[in-house]
């Protein structure tokens, strides 16, 4: 899931760990966190945990117990991926396979998690897509669903025992301009049935276009945007699950109407915000308020300007209500951020592990309970390196 910091003033010692003072600079705004000198925390690398996985590992998902990562490796022809599925279990210090994909291509979207159940949307070679079921409990797997089709993209959302699948598929009608399509299904994890949220279809300047969507707390946003005679109008919607009714969120702010020509590409949820990914790689965080508003974030100086391409968001498949991290684009940069949803404050977290040529890439994963893996490279001798950070060091 990808990418600060100024420590100046007293240093103090607390249960072990160096507690520093954050200097940002004011910024007169009534929707500015809290950032009267917020105290910091240092983690050495002795408080850190070593995850012995292999230095090609992609981790797509992990909790206090396991880890999901692949390996993607050419066959020998050099033709075709092949893609393999691993759990380890971070106890016994152990993987086993769980998947083997020969002649595929790629995961097409986001993958999500459910009642210990992982589901992978992936595309095949001979142009079919199938989305994985993997138990995570006993490591096997079956085809949830599969279909033929030129699918460019393919989330999977999970809520209330539904399977929320969203495509973006290309057309190719040679008597016109080609065009795309774009659908959101819904699947019943209980009995199998499924039913289509909703569609839209874009051909020369104009229709309707499903940009992307994202599920939170038993509401589903879309952000989609209409287009008349290549007019564009942009509009974020809101389905209730329970219900199966649409809205629409009538205040957008005005930050993220100013992303302008860079469009939207990607958002997710994570407690009780929205993370906006734009195609040139900008980030832009709204706090979704009680009236289901939108309002922009402010972000520390030290990350760049709230709608910025210099910070990421530390993603996570399963909702973390608490806390959001936020990481700094320079892999020289050992200080991420942690924002407490609670307190409205943002609160930097130092790794200090004085180790010449370590960088610590712009690769960070969190899960529900707060603990953060980081991975980092030394320089020297391009080793790769995975590093597990508990949440107990978090907390402050």
């Amino acid at each position: 899931m990808r990418k600060l910091l100024i420590l100046i003033l007293c240093i103090l010692s607390l249960t072990g760990c160096t507690v520093n003072t954050l200097s940002t600079s004011a910024k007169s705004d009534a929707n500015k966190p809290d950032a009267t000198a917020p105290m910091g925390i240092i983690i050495n690398q002795s408080d850190t945990e070593k995850i012995n996985l292999p230095n090609e590992s992609d981790i797509l998902f992990f909790d206090d117990k396991q880890i999901i990562y692949s390996i993607e490796e050419w066959d020998k022809s050099n033709e075709y991926l092949n893609i393999q599925f691993y759990k380890y279990t971070i106890a016994e210090d152990t993987s086993v396979k769980l998947l083997d994909l020969t002649e595929y291509k790629l995961i097409t979207g986001r993958i999500s998690i459910i009642d210990d159940k992982l589901y992978i949307p992936c595309l095949l070679m001979d142009n079919k897509n199938k989305i994985f079921e993997v138990n995570l409990s006993t490591g096997n797997f079956k085809i949830f669903h599969e279909w033929i089709g030129n699918t460019f993209i393919c989330n999977t959302y999970t809520d209330n025992n539904t399977l929320f699948v969203f495509e973006i598929i290309p057309t190719d009608d040679a008597s016109s301009e080609s065009g795309t399509n774009y659908k959101v299904t819904a699947f019943n994890l209980q009995n199998s049935s499924q039913k289509e949220i909703m569609s839209g279809k874009y051909q020369n300047g104009t229709g309707d276009v499903i940009s992307c969507i994202t599920v939170n707390d038993s509401v589903m946003y879309l952000y989609t945007l209409k287009y008349d005679n290549y007019k564009e109008s942009t509009h974020i919607l809101t389905y209730n699950i329970s219900s199966e009714k649409f809205a629409e969120l009538t205040q957008i702010s005005s930050k993220l109407s100013k992303i302008g020509d860079d469009p939207v590409m990607d958002m997710y949820a994570l407690g009780n915000n929205l993370i906006f990914h734009t195609l040139n790689g900008q980030i832009l965080v709204e706090q979704i308020q009680t009236n289901k508003d939108l309002v922009p974030l402010k972000i520390p100086d030290e990350l760049g300007s709230d709608i910025s391409s210099r910070y990421t968001v530390l993603d996570s498949l399963v909702n973390t209500d608490d806390y959001l991290y936020f990481a700094t684009t320079n892999s020289q940069e050992k200080t991420i951020f942690k924002f407490d949803n609670t307190k409205q404050a943002f609160v930097p977290i130092k790794f200090d592990f004085n180790q010449d040529k370590l960088n610590i890439l712009n690769h960070y994963f969190t899960n529900k309970t707060g603990d953060i893996i980081m991975k980092s490279k030394n320089d020297s001798n391009a080793e790769v390196t995975f590093l597990l950070v508990k949440k107990e060091l978090l907390k402050k």
